[in-house]
């Protein structure tokens, strides 16, 4: 770790996210639960996750954290993440710039249906969760991807990542830090190393609209997704 910086940008995500590109497709082809979309390699597919990309990195201020070597000064990792609110208590400067519609994406058929699925799968494990009611929380620091190069795994990237998003949002005043772990792995790295409580869990075989198209292997791995979350003081 000693030649990796972990750096927190803000205004930078929404000038320098092509720098990004590369690992965020990175992510698209090795997240295992990615492995069961076909054509996500394609060339238009491609250009449309580039487009969602740029629409998440300029949706808000959230701080977005990376993970720069400091030889090369390219990001190697990161976490997307949003500061959310319940339903209609956005600010009003968000409203008007969801992605969360796929339709508009123009995809490839097929790989839409997966899209929606998978983001539906997770949706509704947040809407199980009830957190806002839950912990008395007015918003929440939801952290949706966390990804490394494959050349720079198991190094404890991840997880210094993970500890510099906690210290930022205790420097924000936030109370509540939620991640969505789609494995057991994930799930017991966040309780092991930040006392993240699990809030619960949905399992794909009974929740996942695409399960069946899941590689047996990974269905061994994954059994179930789990909601986690980290109060702060």
């Amino acid at each position: 770790m000693e030649d990796i910086d972990i750096r927190v940008w803000v205004e930078e995500k929404k000038t320098r996210w092509a720098e990004l590109l590369d690992l965020w497709h990175q992510y698209w082809v090795f997240e295992p639960l990615n492995s069961g979309i076909l054509g996500l390699t394609e060339p238009e597919t491609k250009e449309k996750l580039s487009t969602l990309f740029h629409d998440m990195m300029t949706y808000d201020d959230t701080p977005f954290i990376v993970a720069v070597d400091r030889k090369t000064e390219k990001v190697v990792g990161f976490v997307l993440s949003f500061i959310e609110y319940p339903k209609g208590k956005h600010p009003i400067q968000v409203t008007d710039k969801a992605f969360s519609n796929y339709e508009k994406y123009k995809f490839p058929f097929g790989v839409k249906e997966r899209l929606e699925a998978l983001a539906s799968f997770l949706e509704q494990l947040l809407v199980k969760g009830d957190l806002f009611n839950k912990f008395g929380v007015e918003k929440i620091w939801l952290i949706e991807i966390t990804t490394v190069h494959q050349d720079y795994t198991r190094r404890g990237i991840a997880n210094a990542m993970t500890a510099k998003l906690l210290t930022v949002a205790r420097d924000m005043k936030l109370l509540l830090v939620v991640s969505e772990s789609t494995s057991k792995f994930t799930q017991q790295s966040k309780t092991r190393h930040f006392n993240f409580e699990t809030v619960c869990e949905s399992v794909y075989a009974n929740d996942y609209a695409h399960y069946d198209a899941m590689p047996e292997e990974m269905k061994k791995t994954h059994l179930s997704a789990f909601l986690l979350a980290k109060q702060l003081d």
